[in-house]
């Protein structure tokens, strides 16, 4: 025999499926029905299981599931595991749905056809499965060049064209992220910082050497500081050298401003360009004292 097939769990498989999968498996075996046996019958008992075949016992009494075709055995089991379902119901699900932000455009057309299923299209299926393919697929450039194409066009070449403006879209992307992390990186840490990632700006004499707020030399490329790691003396965190401290250099300035008003104030320095006349009604009396 060739291949394998499972037993049938009514909790998770679905029926109509199971049974594609059976009627291939048959196919590649060459089981077939003949007046003198029913291999497919026998088969079919044999695959199911045994919880499900002691539901179609009971579905096919008084007769023995054995004295069924294959046609009425299936028809059994699919009106007992596979319910009639609303057709609107599924339509109406069928249409409100949207491509979600990060699904790609390959799970967006398995999608839609997984939704179609039990909708009853019937002959209309290929052009409600290419309408919902464009107009449901979220705003962007994708759906953009879609619309220019003809209604002609087919979903098969609807989806060639939207899977390669997608590569082109990703190819774009990491283009784009190689060239911004080679010339001009955007370090997304700070001077306290932990993780060894370079902070800085590009230098404009040479485009591949950093200023790192780790230490203040500078590095080139993507070179990573050993200083990154090192505990500050001035502010005690990790992550630069006391030389570069930005806490350090605030408290510098504010002491440099105090000390600046303190010399005002001690320190008085006039710049007169006349000399000054002092009067006084000072009185000297005989004792030599002022009054």
């Amino acid at each position: 025999m060739i291949g394998s097939i499972q037993n049938f769990n009514p909790r998770v498989d679905s029926w109509i499926l199971y049974q594609a999968q059976l009627e291939q498996y048959f196919e590649i075996n060459d089981i077939k029905d003949t007046e003198a046996s029913k291999k497919r019958v026998a088969a079919l008992i044999s695959l199911i299981g045994q919880d499900t075949y002691k539901i179609l016992r009971d579905l096919c009494t008084p007769k023995a599931p054995k004295d069924k075709t294959y046609e009425e055995l299936c028809n059994h089991l699919k009106k007992h595991f596979s319910p009639t379902t609303c057709v609107f119901r599924e339509r109406l699900e069928f249409y409100d749905a949207k491509q979600l932000e990060e699904e790609t455009v390959n799970d967006w057309h398995v999608r839609i056809h997984n939704l179609s299923t039990n909708c009853d299209f019937g002959a209309d299926l290929g052009n409600v499965l290419k309408d919902k393919f464009v107009c449901g697929m979220r705003k962007g450039p994708i759906r953009d060049r879609l619309c220019e194409e003809k209604p002609s066009k087919s979903l098969e070449n609807l989806l060639e064209i939207a899977l390669a403006r997608e590569t082109t879209i990703k190819a774009d992307k990491e283009i784009n992220l190689v060239r911004k992390e080679r010339w001009n990186p955007e370090f997304s840490g700070n001077a306290n910082n932990t993780s060894g990632v370079l902070e800085g700006r590009r230098n404009g004499n040479n485009p591949r050497r950093w200023s790192c707020k780790a230490c203040g030399a500078a590095h080139t490329g993507n070179q990573r500081c050993k200083y990154a790691t090192y505990k500050c003396n001035s502010c005690h965190k990790v992550g630069h050298l006391a030389k570069v401290c930005r806490s350090r250099a605030t408290q510098n300035a504010i002491e440099a401003e105090e000390d600046f008003e303190e010399a005002q104030i001690f320190n008085l320095d006039f710049q007169v360009e006349e000399p000054m006349k002092l009067q006084s009604n000072w009185d000297v009396t005989s004792t030599g004292r002022l009054y």
